[in-house]
C-alpha cells in the first residue's frame, strides 16, 4: 500500500510538475519504478522476510523529516534534472 501511494504521489508531481502529462522520460521513470520497487520486493520476500518487514515502517530514531525527504528525492531529481536540461 505504502508503494502505491508512493508511485501515484510521483507520478501526480512528476507529470503535472512538468506541465507535460505525456512527458515521456516520467513515464519511463515511472515505469523503472513500478519494475524495481516489484522486483526487489519479492526477492526481499523471498530471502529476507524479517528484514522487510523490519524495514518496510519508520525506525526508532528517525527524524521527522526523513520519510518526506527521501520520498520526495525520488521524485524531484527527474524533475530538475528534466527542467535544467534547456
Amino acid at each position: 500500500m505504502k508503494n502505491a501511494v508512493f508511485l501515484a504521489v510521483s507520478a501526480a508531481l512528476l507529470l503535472a510538475g512538468s506541465g507535460h502529462p505525456t512527458w515521456p522520460a516520467a513515464w519511463a521513470y515511472l515505469v523503472y519504478l513500478v519494475g524495481y520497487l516489484t522486483l526487489l520486493g519479492s526477492v526481499l520476500y523471498r530471502l529476507h522476510p524479517d528484514m522487510l518487514a523490519e524495514r518496510s515502517g519508520v525506525q526508532e530514531g528517525s527524524e521527522s523529516w526523513d520519510v518526506p525527504l527521501a520520498s520526495l528525492s525520488a521524485v524531484w531529481l527527474p524533475l530538475v534534472l528534466y527542467r535544467g536540461r534547456g
